[in-house]
């Protein structure tokens, strides 16, 4: 099983050899000789594949930079002075709350920890009592369908205004992440349809999503994905960090016996 191990790291087949390797400990568990040639060898192979790939991290996070800087330009930060850590990111000051709140929409911004938030909002001289909110996409007849969120008080409230019911949820984090991934993904051409509904699944509003507010959520997404997959990136540099001093520790250690 062993040679066979070597045979296979000798054609590059490294995942392969690690499994004949694995296996060893398993079929000849009384074969302590054998047993430790396995697992120093799983060792040097499970550290080469580990440096593979961190080459391969560091030349995708490098693009991640690049990228996540090029897009920052197209935002614009905006500062809560009394509340720093209530300061947003919003793409090219996408606001439609300020420009015309009684109408329907779905707001986008990036907090000041770096996840994604979308907020639904609708409005009716009635109580419209929304729970959740669909996405489709007409062309391929797909949809995204939101979490159900409840009424809090905090990130999701409703209020009165001059006789106008406001109904608003915020989707955030991952709640807001596969709402952003759909909007994101959709053709340029297609046509997406939004609609709200109440707890029993029924429709109360509907209406599609413009050009300002598909690129706002667009790039709010592919920001704060960016951001998400340069996290994994490091801690998979971290790991390799640990596994290769573990690594010369364990030489070290085996010189001085």
């Amino acid at each position: 099983m062993i040679d066979t191990a070597d045979s296979l790291v000798n054609m590059d087949e490294l995942d392969s050899a690690l499994q004949w390797l694995d296996s060893v400990k398993v079929v000849y568990p009384n074969e302590v000789e054998s047993r430790r040639i396995a697992l120093e060898k799983s060792r040097e192979i499970k550290l080469e594949l580990s440096r593979r790939d961190s080459l391969v991290s560091v030349e995708r996070l490098n693009r991640l930079e690049t990228f996540t800087d090029s897009l920052y330009q197209q935002f614009r930060l905006i500062p809560a002075n009394d509340l720093p850590d209530e300061s947003i990111l919003r793409y090219k000051g996408y606001d439609p709350a300020s420009k015309a709140p009684h109408l329907p929409f779905i707001d986008a911004y990036i907090a000041n920890d770096g996840t994604l938030e979308l907020i639904a909002s609708a409005s009716s001289t009635n109580q419209l009592n929304i729970a959740f909110i669909r996405i489709s996409e007409q062309a391929n007849d797909t949809y995204v369908l939101s979490d159900t969120l409840q009424y809090d008080g905090g990130l999701n409230y409703r209020y009165t205004d001059l006789g106008r019911h406001y109904e608003r949820l915020t989707f955030a984090g991952k709640r807001g992440m596969p709402l952003g991934e759909f909007v994101a993904l959709a053709p340029d051409s297609s046509r997406l349809s939004v609609a709200f509904l109440n707890g029993r699944g029924k429709a109360v509003v509907h209406f599609d999503l413009n050009k300002e507010a598909r690129e706002a959520i667009t790039n709010s997404y592919k920001y704060v994905a960016a951001l998400e997959e340069m996290k994994e990136i490091y801690s998979r540099l971290n790991k390799h960090e640990k596994r290769l001093q573990n690594s010369l520790d364990l030489n070290s250690a085996e010189k001085i016996r």
